[in-house]
């Protein structure tokens, strides 16, 4: 039906415009909008004109013996409204299509950076862009659980000084203690708020306060408001401010485990080192294997008993390091590796290059975790070298000297060298 009255109408308009011979139609075609709300409002007002245009001409209409179609003033005055409250829809779903947009752009911002300062300027400022707002406040609660402003941003995206913040405390208390947001389109003459100081002093209006919560538990507050514009919050701005908060709030929660994990770091770091400066100090070789065979520790110790640098050592396999040592030592790892066995005291005569013949002395233990998982096997080197040379030149000296000398002998009046 209502493309019939259209084809009437245009059928209508050119007989119009034959009988008054005039030049162009005011209805001819125009250029393409470059949007649809523009196209929309102006073929509204095409229709609300074309209705008062052929209500001017019905004598004209009457003596050119031309029928003007029954109702078509009236639908054309719907016509008219109809497309307007399109153009209204349109509006609501080009805000909400921004509103989804700017949500997923935040929600990138968020996944991609560890600045928790920067990123929730870019929610505030975001927040003060689609809303409307003069400006806009994040406040946590702190360690004596206060609520602090760490966030403090105006229209032209810039953070406010201390003294540029007058905010209504009361809304905010409000907000912290119920749980629930607050949104309030005339604060001077909402009767819950009217008569607080901050709220006349400040000249406060247009205020939304909505709860900050990390899993369930409210840790802050995003506070907006306007002291010039009255009614610009609405329960769409409510809600679109609730999904931000949201976004801030896994902002937060992303700064807290990244600073979590930066605390865990450090002290794994702080205790590396700490394990290597103790390893360093060890006299006796400490050389670890996990349970592929593979070397993962090596001191300083054990590269001078070895007479190997800690390079050649490290990543190569056990076997390789063991087998020149003494063939016997293999089957002992693989003892304390499946039977859980402790080896103390094994002594070994190798010869190592430039060392030539030493004498070791070696314990082989279990590597275990924290939960006592066998995860390697661990090899204390201790070099007995020197020590089985002097026990050799007292044994020696012992046969060559009569026993009852040796008892004579008071070893603090004895000068060698």
């Amino acid at each position: 039906m209502l493309v019939y009255v259209v084809y009437r109408l245009s059928v209508t308009y050119n007989r119009i415009e034959v009988i008054q011979r005039k030049g162009a139609s005011p209805l001819s075609d125009q250029t393409i909008q470059p949007s649809l709300e523009e196209h929309l409002l102006r073929m509204s007002r095409r229709a609300e004109e074309l209705r008062g245009r052929l209500a001017s001409h019905r004598a004209t209409l009457v003596r050119a013996q031309v029928d003007l179609p029954e109702g078509v003033l009236e639908g054309l005055r719907q016509l008219s409204g109809t497309l307007l409250l399109l153009l209204k829809t349109v509006k609501e779903h080009e805000q909400d299509r921004r509103n989804l947009r700017a949500l997923a752009e935040i929600g990138q911002v968020v996944n991609s950076s560890l600045d928790t300062k920067t990123v929730l300027n870019e929610v505030m400022d975001t927040i003060i862009r689609l809303t409307g707002a003069e400006r806009a406040f994040l406040m946590l609660r702190n360690e004596l659980g206060e609520m602090e402003i760490n966030v403090a941003r105006n229209w032209e995206r810039v953070s406010l000084e201390s003294g540029e913040i007058e905010i209504s405390r009361t809304i905010i208390k409000r907000v912290v203690l119920q749980g629930e947001a607050v949104l309030t389109t005339n604060a001077q003459t909402d009767p819950r708020f009217g008569r607080q100081e901050s709220i006349v002093a400040y000249n406060l209006r247009s205020i939304l306060c909505i709860p900050l919560k990390v899993k369930g538990e409210l840790t802050g507050v995003i506070y907006a408001d306007n002291r010039v514009r009255e009614g610009l919050f609405t329960e769409k701005e409510r809600s679109l401010l609730s999904d931000f908060a949201n976004q801030a709030a896994v902002a937060l929660e992303n700064a807290r485990l990244f600073e979590s994990v930066r605390r865990t770091l450090d002290e794994v770091i702080e205790l590396k080192n700490l394990m290597e400066d103790v390893f360093a100090s060890i006299a006796s070789g400490v050389i670890t294997a996990d349970v592929d065979g593979t070397i993962t520790l090596c001191n300083p110790a054990a590269e001078a008993i070895l007479a190997t640098p800690k390079k050649a050592i490290l990543g190569t396999s056990l076997r390789e390091l063991l087998e020149p040592l003494s063939p016997d030592l293999l089957q002992k790892v693989i003892e304390v590796e499946q039977a859980d066995q402790r080896f103390i005291g094994l002594e070994v005569e190798p010869v190592l290059g430039e060392r030539g013949e030493v004498n070791l002395s070696l314990n082989i233990t279990p590597l275990k975790t924290a939960d006592r998982t066998t995860r390697g096997v661990t090899i204390v080197v201790d070099d007995l070298t020197e020590k089985r040379r002097l026990e050799a030149q007292r044994r020696l000296f012992e046969r060559m000297v009569s026993p009852a000398v040796i008892d004579q002998l008071d070893p603090d009046s004895l000068h060698l060298g």
